[in-house]
């Protein structure tokens, strides 16, 4: 990838292209404001496909708005977390504990649309960190309440669980795989 790196090479945004003040309307009390930071933040992912690994403070700035009451705005920052998976590549395994736990409870969000950008923005992580670096986050988020949200997700880890190490560490999502067993809802 030094090839590729050197023929396009990855920009800084939050150096180059985002100011800080862009990241902080994203905590402003009006929505209309934060909507308006998330889509000028989407037109600095779209315009640098590539990215540098110096992305946590956009990622931290990002995070609270999964649980945005605004449909709109925690649709937003699932996108954005996506794209910026897919700008950073590899590297992007060092944030897998900033905001994927949060990414896998949105991923179960009782809102069909909510959930499947979530899950869209999970392969993305996926493709880059590898199933596994996932796996040790499963277990809360199956804890969710929504009993649509936890069968979307128990049949998203249905699709990695064959490519598993035979002795990977599943010990963790014992207890909520069972719980989710022996839940009654139609779901």
């Amino acid at each position: 990838s030094a090839a590729l790196d050197e023929i396009l090479p990855r920009t800084d945004i939050l150096k180059d292209k985002m100011s800080a003040a862009l990241l902080t309307r994203l905590r402003d009390a009006h929505w209309k404001e934060r909507h308006e930071a998330l889509l000028e933040i989407q037109a600095v992912l779209d315009m640098n496909p590539r990215l540098s690994p110096n992305v946590g403070p956009l990622l931290e700035a990002l995070k609270p708005r999964l649980a945005d009451n605004q449909q709109a705005l925690s649709m937003g920052a699932v996108h954005a977390i996506g794209a910026v998976a897919k700008g950073v590549g590899k590297p992007i395994t060092a944030h897998v504990k900033l905001v994927l736990p949060e990414l896998l409870c949105t991923a179960g969000d009782g809102k069909a649309s909510v959930r499947d950008a979530a899950l869209s923005a999970l392969e993305s992580w996926v493709e880059q960190t590898g199933f596994e670096a996932v796996l040790p986050l499963l277990p809360r988020a199956l804890g969710i309440e929504s009993p649509a949200g936890r069968s979307r997700l128990l049949s998203w880890l249905a699709e990695y669980a064959p490519s598993l190490e035979p002795y990977a560490e599943v010990r963790g999502l014992l207890a909520p795989l069972l719980r989710n067993l022996d839940d009654r809802a139609a779901d």
